[in-house]
């Protein structure tokens, strides 16, 4: 159809209405009965561009109705850009109605001048008018964000406490990283997880929508908040490394948006626009021991930390960590603290370890020591390589490590040959790939090719490092700590972090946490729930892993008062470590769980895990039981105290040939079982005794667990001698 100066799209997939007026680029997202918008705003977008190197422009998209056709289904948006060119925005509805997707957005330059300079570009942002500007508490920019709601959403926005949801004016004036660039863009420094999110939510009480980048974008992405209003920015700074000479701009997926009861689920149904991991050649979903727990203090006896590893926590491997390198980059060993190497190594294989092997994305520390030069590394305005650390201040600059920049053949070889060289001389089944987030973003430089800035810097790092690897070996596991998927290319299992940023909060932030990385099992990513440093978090930490995945650890060899630590934890680990599930699609059964909204963070209490199996079928495969429930359907679970319940086969816990049991505290577990155990055994680290404290009666197996739990024990219930 065409459209005239009062066509609408509207989208009304009950109980949702979303109504955007074109003609004035208007959006409104509303709930039926609801006496208020959830979200308002506009789509259409504004650049932001350069004329010369201080004289700026707003250049705001247009409508140009009768060049458009829009159906049901879609369609293509003409748009004008006043003074500077024309555009085409292509459109395509979601095919349950509950979306908006902008598959397209093509932008011709004027002809009769060069291709315009671009410093950044917004979706949800307009040009003030005369009455707003002599509202505006700053004219430094003549247009100010537009998109309105009760409250913003962005996962783990904000750390120590944890922080995803916020009253819409709660941050004043901010720069939310959304990509791989967090304290470059003005942010806190933060830990990896879950970034990159590529998206930002709008809502309230009514309900969420989820605005989304689905294409690796060549700028920089922030969600820009100014005083209770917001918009996605797109940061190019091509004022400062010029633009590409095409007269011809294209952006795929620039912006997805999608809308739903909670931000959790506007963000799932965002995502699982994007292909599944295709099934692993190998198993991907590892347990580890890093060495990060015990380098961090000093510490660096490998054969010990092996020996930790393999006899205390039984895990796969154990994953050698910064600072093990000559210097940042080399993936060389520093021979002044680790002067037998590959000894060590070949000790830990010796124990049955694999190995994991720690890696910078984009930091090179000495660049001429591995025959890198200046046109090899990012640049800042001076002309000078940059450098940078974990918080990108001037004043760790002793700390600092140049940046590489795969425009140049050479860099690219290097990463490539370095990568090589570390499968075949390490022979590492994981590699653990750092600081993607921790490069300068385009205020301080850019790759000299623009196919290379934005949000696909560090991806196209990765992507190398990745394919590299694979090259040597199809099955090795790289481990990152991206959420979104179009990371998936990069990573094989996703790793909360080592929880740094929770400061004495770790049980508080892995609990938020752990709601966020659910979204990575709906589309099957091996997920590794990794520790704090605390040791009294750490049971918390195990709860929530059983239903993620599989545990890891970088946790320090005493408590925080130099004693022990309680053999109970340690044997709880152990045990948690041999019985995780493997990677596969799954969701939450959230149970008194809380996804998150305005004034109630994001947390799990009690939860479960549902798996979609190969056959088609689903089965709840892992319980996490804390304070026990009132009003909520549990299938016939009950329990007094903390539990870990998990499956040994494709069976849910109900019928599974075996299933695990694990007590936290003293108390009992109530589990429907229509066919009598045939043995509950004691599992201990050093032995496995018959149990003889339980009971079945009419399908209902009950244990009891008086004192186990402070022996770190387990039950083990099974079906046939």
């Amino acid at each position: 159809m065409s459209l005239d100066a009062s066509s609408s799209f509207v989208l009304g997939r009950s109980p949702f209405r979303f109504t955007w007026d074109l003609a004035s680029d208007q959006a409104t997202l509303r709930r039926e009965q609801a006496e208020h918008d959830i979200w308002r705003g506009s789509l259409l977008p504004l650049f932001w561009i350069a004329h010369g190197s201080e004289t700026f422009h707003a250049c705001k998209a247009t409508v140009l109705p009768a060049e458009s056709r829009l159906t049901s289904a879609g369609g293509t948006v003409a748009l004008n850009l006043p003074g500077h060119g024309r555009a085409q925005l292509e459109l395509t509805v979601d095919e349950d109605g509950g979306g908006l997707r902008f598959t397209a957005l093509t932008v011709t330059w004027r002809s009769d001048r060069p291709a315009p300079a671009l410093h950044s570009f917004y979706f949800g942002a307009d040009v003030m008018t005369p009455a707003q500007r002599r509202s505006a508490p700053s004219l430094e920019r003549p247009f100010w964000p537009n998109w309105r709601a009760e409250g913003f959403g962005l996962p783990s926005a904000k750390t120590a406490p944890m922080q995803s949801f916020f009253r819409c004016w709660d941050f004043g004036h901010a720069n939310l990283p959304l990509g791989s660039f967090g304290p470059a863009m003005g942010a806190p420094y933060a830990a990896a997880f879950p970034r990159p999110t590529y998206g930002a939510g709008a809502g309230g009480r009514h309900g969420w929508i989820f605005f989304e980048i689905g294409g690796p974008a060549d700028g920089a992405l922030t969600f820009q908040v100014r005083s209770c209003s917001g918009a996605i920015e797109w940061r190019c700074r091509e004022d400062l490394w010029g633009a590409p000479p095409d007269l011809t701009r294209s952006w795929e997926h620039p912006l997805h948006v999608r809308w739903a009861d909670t931000l959790w689920l506007a963000c799932r149904d965002a995502y699982r626009a994007y292909p599944r991991p295709a099934a692993p050649t190998a198993d991907h979903q590892k347990t580890f021991w890093g060495t990060w727990g015990d380098f961090k203090i000093g510490l660096y006896d490998v054969p010990a930390t092996a020996d930790r590893g393999i006899d205390e926590m039984a895990a796969d491997l154990v994953c050698i960590d910064d600072p093990w390198e000559s210097h940042k980059g080399s993936c060389r060993p520093d021979r002044r603290i680790l002067p037998n190497f590959e000894a060590d190594l070949a000790y830990a294989r010796g124990r049955g370890l694999g190995i994991g092997i720690w890696m910078p994305t984009g930091w090179i520390g000495d660049p001429g020591a591995v025959g890198l030069g200046p046109d090899d590394l990012l640049l800042n305005i001076d002309g000078y390589p940059i450098r940078s650390n974990w918080a990108l201040d001037p004043h760790e600059g002793d700390r600092a490590a140049c940046c590489l920049d795969p425009s140049s053949p050479r860099t690219r070889a290097y990463l490539r040959e370095r990568t090589h060289r570390v499968m075949r001389d390490y022979r590492p089944s994981l590699l653990k790939l750092d600081f993607g987030y921790g490069l300068p973003g385009p205020d301080g430089c850019a790759p000299r090719d623009p196919a290379f800035r934005g949000e696909r810097l560090a991806l196209t790092l990765s992507r190398i490092i990745a394919d590299a690897a694979r090259e040597i070996d199809p099955d090795v596991t790289l481990l990152g700590y991206a959420l979104h998927p179009l990371w998936h290319a990069a990573q094989d299992q996703l790793s909360m972090d080592d929880l740094g940023d929770s400061g004495a909060t770790e049980a508080h932030g892995h609990r938020h946490w752990s709601i966020w990385a659910a979204l990575a099992g709906d589309h099957g990513l091996a997920i590794m729930g990794s520790s704090g440093y605390d040791w009294a978090a750490d049971d918390d930490v195990l709860l929530d892993t059983i239903v993620l995945g599989a545990p890891g650890a970088n946790l320090p060899r005493k408590l925080a008062d130099g004693s022990p630590v309680p053999p109970a934890q340690l044997a709880r680990r152990r045990l948690l470590m041999q019985s995780h599930r493997p990677a596969r699609r799954w969701e939450p059964w959230w149970l008194d769980s809380a996804p998150g909204a305005i004034g109630a963070e994001p947390e799990v209490r009690s939860w479960g895990r549902i798996e979609y199996l190969p056959d088609g079928s689903s089965a709840l495969t892992a319980l996490a039981l804390r304070d026990p429930l009132r009003g909520i359907d549990t299938r016939g679970v009950r329990w007094q105290g903390r539990w870990a319940v998990v499956s040994g086969s494709d069976e849910d816990i109900f019928n599974a040939p075996e299933i695990t049991a694990v007590p936290f505290d003293s108390g009992w577990l109530e589990l429907p079982r229509p066919v009598r155990p045939a043995r509950v055994t004691c599992v201990e680290r050093q032995k496995e005794t018959a149990h003889v404290d339980w009971t079945w009666h009419d399908g209902l197996l009950r244990i009891e667990a008086p004192d186990t739990s402070a022996a770190g024990s387990a039950f083990r219930i099974s079906s046939a001698d």
